[in-house]
């Protein structure tokens, strides 16, 4: 081979490494802001589902101090004031643990209600119809803050049966 073509073969395979260079790192920086695009899109869902489980957890807070104050009203039929005292002291305890993440709440009149639970005693010596009515009204205030679940039609929107003729 004489020395020109020596030249041409060199260029060849020069221009080959460099369009195999391009190509290589070309492929890399796509490969990279592909995953880069791949791990904020997961970061976001992450986002999503950890808003989820915190307004999850918040409603089960509020429905295990519903269960609480049930059993606190209970334990005062029963006349197990120490019992009923703990039940109550923990339905505070959950209520105080909710977080603001129950968008339908008003979270002043939660707050207010936990206050309230926290701050009261049952004792022996009192009324029991007294104790019992107080529970009570803690229960509706709770019950009217929880948030409205649409588990179904409501009776308006349900349709009416098909009447059967019975004359026949």
């Amino acid at each position: 081979m004489t020395r020109d073509q020596w030249r041409w073969v060199g260029l060849a395979v020069f221009l080959a490494l460099a369009v195999g260079a391009v190509l290589y790192f070309g492929g890399r920086w796509q490969e990279r802001s592909y995953a880069a695009d791949e791990r904020a899109e997961r970061i976001e869902e992450l986002d999503a589902v950890r808003s989820d489980l915190a307004a999850a957890q918040d409603r089960i807070r509020l429905l295990r101090a519903r269960s609480l104050l049930f059993e606190t009203a209970l334990d005062l039929d029963r006349r197990n004031f120490g019992t009923a005292n703990a039940h109550l002291h923990a339905a505070a305890a959950e209520l105080e643990a909710v977080r603001e993440s129950v968008s339908d709440m008003d979270t002043q009149a939660l707050q207010a209600l936990q206050r309230d639970i926290a701050a009261t005693d049952l004792s022996l010596a009192t009324d029991l119809e007294v104790q019992r009515t107080r529970v009570l009204d803690f229960l509706a205030r709770l019950d009217a803050l929880l948030p409205e679940e649409q588990v179904g039609p409501s009776a308006t929107e349900r349709p009416e049966p098909p009447m059967r003729d019975t004359t026949g």
